[in-house]
C-alpha cells in the first residue's frame, strides 16, 4: 500500500527524518490489511468467514458508491480489481473469492476516507519533533517491533501521531489511553471498535475481546498506535504485548517520561509473564534526541523560532521578531522547566491565538508584537504570569548567549 501523499518536507536539508535511521527503514510501508479475518483467509476460500461480518463489509462498500457517487469502474480502479467483480459483488452474483476482493475494496475506501481526512498541505509543519516521531513509528512499522517515544505535555505528540497515521497509515489503529480505555477488557474493546463494531459489541469478556482481536489482526501488519500511554494500567501494558506478540503487529506508544518507568516495572512484576521492554526495538526520549539534532544544549530546543514562525504562517498575520522569541520560549519551556504545565507548543499556539483576537485590527496592521503576547500570557496565567514570564525571559536569555 503507497504511504499517501507527502506533504512538503521543509527539513528535508536539516538532517533528514533521522540521522541513525537509513533509507530503507525511513521507507517503511504497512501492508493491506483484511477486516474480516487473520491475512491468510483472504488467500484462502478454505479458511472460515463470519458471514454476518462479511455482508456488513458489503454494504459499506454499497454505502461508499451512494455517498461518493463512484461508478462501478472508479471503485474498481481504487481497489485494482477489474469492474465486473465490483459489480458483481455489489449485485451478489460473484463466484469468485468473495473475501479477498471485498477486503481489497474495503481497504481502499477505508484508504480514500483517510487521505481525505488529511491536512492539506501547508496545513501541518514537519517541525524537527514530527519529523522524529515519524521517523520513530516508521523503523518500528519495518521491524515490526514494539517502540517507545515520550515527551513533556503539550509539544505536539498526539498531533503528530494523528497527522502520520492519515497521511502514512491510513489503516493504523489509534487508541488514547484515559479512564475509558485503560483496563483490560476496555483497551481491546477500543481495538476492536476500529476493526469490527459488531465484534466490539459481542466481546462481554477479556478472553473474549483478545481472540477477536488475534483472530481479526494476526498477519496483518496493521500499526496500532497508543497515545497517552503513561496512562496505561500494569496489566494492560501486559495485554498490549500479549497482542502484540500472537498478531506480530507493531506497536507504538507515546506519553510522557513516567512510562519509560513503568515498562522498566514490567521487568521486575511478577504478576506479568514476559515483559513488554524485551519487545521494544527503539526508545526515545524527545527532548535529547531533539536537542543533539539541533546541536543545543540541556535538551532544551525543541521547537526553532523558523519552525515557530511557520506554524503561526496559515494565520496570515504579521509576527514581530519580539513576539516570535517569546512564542518560541513558551514553546519550549516544558523541557527547560522540566514542568508540563509552564508551557509547550500547545500553550504556545493558544497564547498567539488570544493575541490575534484581542488585536484583530493592530494584528492585521503592523502584525502581533511582542506586547501583545505578554499580555496574552498574563491573562490566561494570571496570578502565574511574573513566574512565567521570567521564565521565558531566562530561556530567551540562554539561547541568546
Amino acid at each position: 500500500m503507497s504511504d499517501g501523499p507527502k506533504l512538503p518536507d521543509q527539513h528535508a536539508n536539516k538532517d533528514g527524518d533521522r540521522k541513525i535511521m537509513d533509507e530503507l527503514v525511513r521507507d517503511a510501508r504497512v501492508e493491506r490489511w483484511s477486516r474480516m479475518m487473520p491475512a491468510t483467509a483472504a488467500d484462502d476460500p478454505a479458511q472460515p468467514v463470519d458471514p454476518e461480518l462479511l455482508q456488513t463489509s458489503i454494504d459499506n462498500i454499497r454505502g461508499f458508491k451512494r455517498h461518493s457517487k463512484k461508478s462501478d469502474q472508479a471503485i474498481a480502479r481504487m481497489a485494482g480489481v477489474s469492474t465486473s467483480v465490483v459489480n458483481e459483488i455489489l449485485h451478489g452474483r460473484y463466484k469468485g473469492n468473495l473475501v479477498a476482493n471485498v477486503t481489497r475494496i474495503e481497504a481502499a475506501i477505508t484508504e480514500w476516507y483517510n487521505k481525505r481526512a488529511a491536512p492539506a498541505p501547508g496545513r501541518f509543519v514537519w517541525t524537527q519533533v514530527a519529523l522524529e516521531i515519524r521517523g520513530i513509528i516508521r523503523f518500528v512499522t519495518k521491524q515490526g517491533s514494539m517502540g517507545v517515544f515520550v515527551g513533556e505535555s503539550g509539544i505536539g505528540k498526539s498531533m503528530c501521531m494523528d497527522v502520520v497515521r492519515k497521511v502514512h497509515y491510513p489503516s493504523a489503529i489509534l487508541v488514547t489511553i484515559n479512564a475509558g480505555t485503560s483496563s483490560p477488557l476496555n483497551f481491546c474493546r477500543a481495538i476492536l471498535k476500529q476493526v469490527s463494531a459488531q465484534a466490539a459489541k459481542k466481546a462481554r469478556r477479556r478472553a473474549d475481546a483478545f481472540q477477536a482481536i488475534t483472530s481479526r489482526l494476526t498477519g496483518s501488519h496493521r500499526l496500532v498506535m497508543i497515545d497517552e500511554a503513561d496512562g496505561l494500567r500494569m496489566d494492560t501494558l501486559n495485554e498490549i504485548r500479549q497482542i502484540h506478540d500472537a498478531t506480530g503487529c507493531p506497536v507504538v506508544m507515546a506519553g510522557r517520561p513516567p512510562l519509560l518507568d513503568k515498562i522498566t516495572r514490567s521487568m521486575r512484576d511478577e504478576r506479568i509473564g514476559g515483559s513488554a521492554r524485551g519487545r521494544i526495538c527503539i526508545q526515545q526520549d524527545l527532548h535529547g534526541v531533539v536537542q543533539n539534532a539541533r546541536g543545543g544544549k540541556g535538551g532544551r530546543m525543541l521547537f526553532s523560532q523558523e519552525e515557530i514562525k511557520e506554524i503561526f504562517s496559515k494565520y496570515q498575520v504579521t509576527v514581530t521578531a519580539g513576539a516570535a522569541r517569546y512564542l518560541c520560549a513558551l514553546a519550549n519551556i516544558s523541557a527547560a522547566a522540566g514542568d508540563c504545565e509552564s508551557g509547550g507548543l500547545r500553550y504556545a499556539i493558544a497564547v498567539f491565538l488570544l493575541a490575534v483576537n484581542t488585536n484583530k485590527g493592530a494584528a492585521t496592521g503592523r502584525g502581533i508584537t511582542l506586547d501583545m503576547v505578554r499580555a496574552a500570557n498574563r491573562a490566561c496565567r494570571g496570578d502565574i504570569f511574573v513566574e512565567s514570564d521570567h521564565q521565558v525571559q531566562e530561556f530567551i536569555k540562554e539561547q541568546t548567549a
